[in-house]
């Protein structure tokens, strides 16, 4: 009786075990994967702007090519290296903010820091109508724009901490379109940097699959590839004033 008892407990113990080092190890994995998706990402990334510096350096083959062209680029690996490079800790980080908080104030501080962004722009757009950098014939464009950001932002009303992709890849989507311009033009530019966007977010929630407290989500995906094609359409919009773009649609 009591080797028995012993041999069950042994077993027990073996599964309980066994089950600690198989979660132990899937923990690792899915950080590894996590830092292996980043760095695929950096290391692309960092082919992207020595392609750039390079073309830079060679005036000769880009003429038109500024050192702010490439800054662009800078920006971007930036921006989305701080998103890749947060996934693991913000829900943490957010968690523990709202707990301080309360969960009215935090949804509360979203909606005015996204409320924020929108006046900014709408200020910008009011002065360039006064200043008569922007014509009211682009009027219509920039409203379907914000119309299409605001239903994202109705529709994410039930996980309210789902409204700061808004900001995030609407930036994406502002930063691709500035970094892709030197390099492409009209159709060829719009679709590229809806493209480019919706790549970086799409990696963005393939990595929240094998992230601790992150889940994969496709409508996720869809979230971030309107919101960067919102922020593109705008940014696209209030670029046109400059007559800087004029021709792009051949």
């Amino acid at each position: 009786m009591t080797s028995g008892l012993q041999n069950g407990d042994s077993y027990y113990l073996s599964v309980d075990l066994y089950s600690q080092v198989s979660l132990y190890m899937s923990y690792i994995f899915r950080i590894e994967l996590h830092f292996f998706c980043f760095n695929l990402l950096w290391v692309l990334s960092q082919g992207v702007l020595f392609w750039a510096c390079w073309t830079l350096y060679q005036g000769r083959r880009r003429p038109g090519l500024r050192a702010i062209d490439v800054l662009w680029w800078w920006a971007l690996v930036g921006w989305v290296g701080f998103i890749y490079m947060t996934l693991s800790v913000m829900r943490t980080i957010t968690n523990n903010l709202r707990d301080a908080l309360g969960e009215s104030a935090f949804n509360l501080g979203i909606v005015v820091v996204l409320a924020v962004i929108a006046l900014s722009i709408a200020g910008y757009i009011i002065y360039a109508l006064a200043s008569g950098r922007l014509g009211p014939k682009r009027l219509p464009a920039l409203l379907l724009w914000f119309v299409v950001a605001g239903v994202v932002f109705l529709y994410l009303g039930h996980i309210p901490i789902e409204r700061i992709h808004l900001a995030q890849y609407g930036l994406v989507g502002v930063l691709g379109w500035r970094g892709l311009r030197p390099f492409l033009k009209g159709n060829s530019l719009l679709i590229g940097a809806i493209l480019l966007s919706a790549a970086f977010g799409s990696l963005d929630e393939v990595t929240q699959e094998f992230l601790p407290m992150r889940v994969f989500d496709y409508r996720d995906i869809a979230v971030n590839a309107i919101a960067a094609t919102a922020g593109i359409g705008i940014i696209k919009t209030l670029s046109s004033q400059e007559g800087s773009d004029e021709g792009e649609n051949d």
